[in-house]
């Protein structure tokens, strides 16, 4: 399995994917949807990175 950045939004029968939404696939089929622009490659290092460093949130009154 590979995780993917979706890059341009798709659907099909089981799924729907926004652009932006981080994703795990079988290897074969990432490998075929980055080939076909529709996805790309990340490190797990920077997910973690993006969560870690999320800004804080106000609180609402």
């Amino acid at each position: 399995m590979k995780k993917v950045k979706i890059v341009v939004s798709l659907a099909g029968l089981d799924f729907s994917y926004g652009i932006g939404e981080i994703v795990e696939l079988p290897d074969k089929q990432a490998d075929d949807w980055v080939k076909a622009g529709l996805a790309v490659y990340i490190k797990m290092l920077d997910v973690e990175k993006a969560v870690i460093d999320a800004p804080e949130t106000r609180k609402r009154r």
